[in-house]
């Protein structure tokens, strides 16, 4: 890597390089990296963190994630997925349920 009059290349050993000015220097400050200029006037700060992961990594995540168990099995006729069809004037079952009581 080269840098411009004025810069030096600096490979990081965080994994990083970049080109900073004469004189600044290295200061690693969890979770980032800075470089500053003499006096502390300026700086420049590289934020760590872990390389990004694969399309294949994150899929293998997705796998390994935990699954939610099953509601259990209601009998006919109970629960949300049972209900009987609507009609304008209520349930099916209601209106039918007045009908036979006659």
């Amino acid at each position: 890597m080269t840098a411009p009059d004025g810069y030096h290349a600096v490979q990081d050993p965080a994994g990083f390089a970049l080109a900073v000015p004469d004189g600044f220097t290295r200061s690693f400050e969890p979770p980032r990296v800075f470089y500053y200029s003499p006096g502390k006037e300026f700086r420049i700060g590289v934020l760590i963190q872990d390389p990004p992961r694969g399309r294949s990594d994150r899929l293998d995540a997705q796998l390994r994630r935990p699954r939610p168990r099953p509601l259990p099995r209601l009998p006919p006729g109970q629960g949300r997925a049972h209900r009987p069809p609507r009609t304008p004037r209520g349930f099916l079952g209601v209106r039918l349920g007045r009908l036979q009581r006659r």
